[in-house]
């Protein structure tokens, strides 16, 4: 919603003034940063009040658990990708101030012009860096859609020797829950 509304706000660009447009995209970014800043504390709370019923009582189920802290886990993600997007938008309205009320001159316009162009490419280039640094499953999907091959064996790391250095998914899920369990459970 932050991109359609700078977008609507920035194809009215000929119908209204540049002050009341460029206002308008820094409304709507302090809104998203403010919201978005929240989220991850709001879904602390909600995991905390549902770890201490669940304590108390045993009314949640494994996977419900779980869901509740890839929650909170995937709450903080999507924070800082939408800082970062805020951030760098709320910058670059800041150059586009400067180019238009500021700098007058074609000297220091050019590289002002040029930094507004590179800066809409590190937004994209941080948000998929982000997207790939924040957890290694997504890491893995990513490799595993670039590999694009139909053998599990071609995305899998092996040794030199051909051992492979994973075990199968039933054992891993298995074991992944078994140590998800007893960490929730404090033994």
């Amino acid at each position: 919603w932050v991109y359609s509304i700078s977008s609507s706000a920035l194809s009215l660009e000929g119908y209204i003034s540049n002050v009341v447009l460029l206002c308008t995209l820094v409304i709507v970014h302090v809104v998203a940063i403010t919201l978005f800043s929240m989220l991850p504390c709001l879904s602390r709370l909600l995991y905390n009040r549902y770890k201490i019923r669940n304590e108390m009582s045993h009314l949640y189920s494994l996977t419900e658990r779980y869901q509740l802290s890839e929650n909170i886990y995937s709450a903080k993600v999507l924070n800082t990708i939408i800082l970062f997007i805020c951030a760098t938008s709320v910058s670059g309205a800041a150059l586009y101030w400067l180019i238009n009320y500021r700098c007058y001159t074609t000297n220091l316009r050019w590289p002002l012009e040029s930094c507004l162009d590179l800066l809409a490419c590190f937004q994209a280039i941080g948000v998929c860096v982000m997207g790939l640094r924040s957890k290694e499953s997504l890491y893995a999907q990513f490799r595993t859609f670039i590999c694009r091959s139909r053998k599990v064996k071609d995305c899998v790391p092996t040794a030199t020797n051909p051992i492979t250095l994973v075990i199968p998914v039933e054992q891993e899920r298995q074991v992944y829950f078994d140590a998800y369990n007893r960490a929730w459970n404090g033994i």
